[in-house]
């Protein structure tokens, strides 16, 4: 009975002693605690595809206020000064007339606003705002994602970290049981094939240590890497995970009708700039009118035979009206439209694949809630098992070759209730994405 009070306690503390005894070997480096919103935090500073779709989204919102500085009247100002050799002139008896100037100056002052565009000011705002739109949600996107990604690196240093620990668990009770053999043996209580069969599961402890250990190292790095440390630092994982329990499951036991990625949200922005590309390339069919007012200063200017400066201001309106022959803009119209049906039908698409994924990691959370539970139950059978083999061998009752057995069976199910437990949540962060919760962002 002792002893299953001691693996009850094991179960509840597990992952916790399981995590620093995988750090120990690292204790030589230098550390940095982190925890899972912190390390959310640093991916999101150091992503350089955020930092890039940041500027993209900024460059789509100085293109959306530039095409409503449409809207507002244009001054243009244009200057021009010339030297001309030779000009007419009126031969007289006694005089020559010149009929202009040799030096040339003229500068013009022009505002023009526009009355009507036939819709292509309003249909190029309206597009550039689905566009802004579109690269904000690109942005957000990219958040999310690298914030997935990150949970996922976080939760994989946690699990090979528990390998890690259980592995090394597992040679201690190899070598004890090496150390009980060799002294059966000088006993005569055991034979030659039980030191060899000792010593090759002595071994095969070692060698799966070694690969927990690396294991171990890539994950850390990958973790690094998200976040920008540096790969010289021991990085302490100071986010705990709470055991798993039927109420923490039936909080998250909700199927939501649809998903709130911001995926949907970027084919949504597309197919509406589709739809206001159609506007743009039928308002080219339309007038446009636009009123004018100038200021004309030069010399010669009015009167070409007057060599003084002299000035005027001018008034009116201009009617642009353009036809093209070769079906240019009924051809823009289709093309645009047939890029929002496009649009539109890769938005359903996504849909529909995101509501099947809902569905999918839903089920898996279930899933992974009832491995844990088995596993948990399992473990505590094997090490029970274990614990009276031993003394059974020790009585001389039970062989080597099984208690190694048994000692293998216990190992295995170790690392199945450790795995479960973060298998669990990393079911759980797959659910947070494919509903796209802002829970993502958070802690367990």
């Amino acid at each position: 009975m002792s002893y299953f009070c001691m693996v009850s306690r094991r179960v509840r503390f597990i992952f916790a002693l399981a995590i620093f005894c995988a750090a120990a070997p690292l204790a030589s480096r230098a550390e940095v605690s982190l925890s899972l919103s912190e390390a959310i935090s640093l991916s999101r500073q150091h992503s350089y595809a955020i930092r890039s779709l940041y500027h993209d989204s900024l460059s789509a919102r100085y293109d959306l206020a530039a095409a409503r500085s449409l809207r507002y009247p244009a001054l243009s100002a244009t200057a021009v000064s010339s030297y001309t050799d030779g000009v007419q002139a009126i031969e007289l008896p006694f005089t020559r007339i010149e009929l202009g100037s040799h030096e040339n100056y003229q500068a013009d002052l022009r505002l023009t606003f526009p009355l009507y565009s036939g819709g292509r000011i309003s249909s190029q705002i309206k597009l550039q705002s689905a566009i802004a739109t579109s690269r904000g949600f690109n942005l957000e996107a990219e958040i999310f994602q690298t914030a997935y990604e990150t949970r996922k690196a976080y939760l994989g240093l946690m699990i090979t970290r528990s390998l890690l620990a259980a592995a090394e668990a597992s040679l201690r009770r190899i070598e004890i049981l090496n150390r009980d053999v060799q002294n059966l043996y000088r006993g005569g209580l055991a034979d030659s094939i039980d030191i060899l069969d000792s010593e090759l599961a002595l071994r095969r402890a070692a060698q799966a240590r070694n690969d927990r250990r690396t294991g171990e190292s890539n994950a850390a790095a990958l973790l690094a890497r998200l976040t920008g440390l540096p790969l010289s630092e021991n990085i302490k994982l100071s986010e705990l995970l709470p055991v798993p329990d039927y109420e923490h499951y039936e909080n998250i036991d909700i199927l939501p009708e649809k998903s709130d990625r911001p995926e949907m949200e970027i084919l949504k922005s597309r197919a509406a700039a589709a739809r206001h590309s159609i506007g743009l390339n039928r308002a080219a069919l339309m007038p446009a009118l636009n009123a004018f007012g100038g200021y004309t200063v030069g010399k010669p200017n009015r009167d070409l035979v007057d060599k003084d400066w002299n000035d005027y201001w001018t008034a009116g309106l201009n009617l642009t009206w353009e036809f093209n022959l070769g079906g240019r803009v009924f051809k823009g119209v289709s093309a645009s439209r047939e890029a929002a049906r496009s649009a539109q039908l890769t938005a359903d698409d996504l849909e529909e694949s995101l509501q099947l994924a809902v569905r999918i990691a839903f089920e898996n959370l279930g899933q992974a809630f009832g491995k844990y539970s088995s596993s948990q139950l399992e473990f505590e059978i094997a090490g029970r098992k274990y614990f009276l083999g031993a003394e059974k061998q020790k009585a001389g009752g039970l062989s080597v070759n099984r208690l190694l057995e048994l000692e293998e069976d216990l190992d295995a199910a170790e690392q199945v209730f450790q795995s479960s437990i973060i298998n669990y949540y990393l079911s759980e962060t797959e659910y947070l994405y494919a509903i796209g919760s802002p829970k993502i962002y958070g802690g367990f």
